[in-house]
C-alpha cells in the first residue's frame, strides 16, 4: 500500500478503507488528489507587515545592548567609587605610619588597587 501525505489529508492507493470508499474493487489504481490550489504568496519575514518578527528581533537586539551598556557603566561606576574607597583609606595608611614602616594592610590594599583598576582598563578598553 502507497500512503501520501498532502496538506494534511492522507491519500491511500490500493485496498482499504480509502479504496472501498472509492469504490474500488481493490486493484492497485491510482488515486488522484483533489484540486488544491496553490498557497497564496507569503510576504518576507523581514518586511514589516509580514509574519516574521524581524522588527521585533531588532528592538529586542537594541534592549538588550542597551541593558548590557547600562549595566556595564554601572559596574564601571561602582569599581571607580570602590577605587576612590581603596586609595583614601590606603592615603590614610600611609599618613599614620613614618617612613620607616610598612603596614601589612596598605600593602594588601594597594594590590587590590592595581587590581581593580586593571580590570577597569581592560573594561573600559572593550
Amino acid at each position: 500500500m502507497c500512503v501520501v501525505f498532502l496538506g494534511g489529508i492522507m491519500f491511500a492507493a490500493g485496498t482499504g478503507v480509502i479504496g472501498a470508499q472509492r469504490g474500488g474493487s481493490g486493484t492497485n489504481e491510482p488515486i488522484t488528489p483533489p484540486n488544491i490550489s496553490a498557497p497564496a504568496e507569503l510576504p518576507p519575514l523581514e518586511s514589516p507587515g509580514g509574519f516574521g518578527d524581524g522588527g521585533i528581533r531588532a528592538r529586542m537586539a537594541e534592549q538588550r545592548r542597551k541593558s548590557m551598556n547600562d549595566s556595564r557603566h554601572q559596574r564601571l561606576q561602582d569599581d571607580v567609587q570602590k577605587l576612590m574607597s581603596l586609595t583614601n583609606e590606603l592615603k590614610a595608611d600611609v599618613d599614620k605610619t613614618n617612613e620607616d614602616e610598612l603596614s601589612v594592610d596598605g600593602v594588601k590594599k594597594a594590590g587590590e588597587i592595581e587590581k581593580l583598576a586593571h580590570d577597569v582598563q581592560n573594561r573600559m578598553k572593550n
